[in-house]
């Protein structure tokens, strides 16, 4: 037996199959949308962005949130123009500051939450230099959270309101951008599946967005096919309720059925 044992460790005819890297089987991932700012925060755009209405008015009655957040554990807060009704200024939290980030994190290892689906919203970041800087601020802020709390992250593209010209180049310049400038793929806290990173698309397919079949299946084709092997990834699509019978809120031309069905 020992004997035996000896020759098959020794055997180079003996293979051991290498474990494949699926991250999100049995994982619980958040979308984390990192877009509440405030005045004072650093941030290139320096106003109250979602939290109110009019974003240079931090009043009740500009608030465009359905619930205050509670504040007692962000170490870096705003004050707004509102009171408690113990007369103290009513604060926020800003998304720029890394401390908000390391909070969120902290929670979620806390929580045993797996990661993040990291936000970025293709129109903003590659129209408007501010936000341009504030994505990449964020997604620093994420890498450097999820080190420290052993949380995990992917990327994920809104592309809500991007037009149809020029949606693939904007789309692929920006994902090598992001591989090539902070090596986001070969970080270990990057999510996996099935050994290749995740990447996460949503509104392609949707009524009010431009984006056409063809256009998004030589997308998906890219990150499957055509791209050099360190720009591919595992597509996740964010794709309307009525993809499987194309009706509702999903475009009618027959050929988003295999575009949907291509994805991973």
């Amino acid at each position: 037996m020992i004997l035996l044992l000896c020759l098959l460790l020794a055997s180079p005819a003996v293979l051991f199959a290498q474990s494949v890297q699926n991250d999100l089987d049995q994982k619980l991932m958040m979308g984390y949308q990192g877009w509440f700012l405030c005045q004072g925060d650093g941030s290139p755009a320096n106003d109250w962005r979602h939290w109110f209405r009019n974003s240079n008015d931090p009043s009740a009655d500009q608030l465009n949130i359905d619930n205050w957040p509670d504040m007692s554990e962000y170490p870096q807060t705003y004050a707004t123009n509102l009171t408690y009704a113990t007369g103290s200024a009513a604060k926020l939290f800003s998304a720029y500051d890394e401390n908000t980030t390391m909070i969120h994190f902290q929670w979620m290892r806390d929580h045993q939450i797996y990661g993040i689906y990291l936000q970025r919203f293709l129109g903003e970041a590659v129209n408007d230099q501010r936000f341009f800087k504030i994505r990449n601020h964020l997604l620093q802020n994420v890498i450097n959270a999820a080190q420290v709390y052993d949380r995990h992250f992917a990327l994920m593209y809104d592309v809500t309101g991007v037009p149809e010209e020029g949606f693939y180049d904007k789309l692929i310049n920006d994902w090598e951008y992001l591989v090539d400038t902070y090596k986001i793929t070969d970080k270990p806290e990057y999510v996996k599946q099935n050994d290749m990173p995740v990447l996460a698309i949503w509104g392609m397919g949707f009524t009010h967005n431009e984006v056409t079949a063809a256009t998004a299946q030589a997308v998906i084709d890219y990150f499957h096919h055509s791209a050099q092997p360190k720009y591919r990834a595992h597509v996740v699509g964010g794709v309307p309720g009525q993809w499987r019978t194309l009706d509702g809120d999903s475009k009618t031309d027959p050929l988003w059925a295999s575009v949907y069905r291509s994805l991973d």
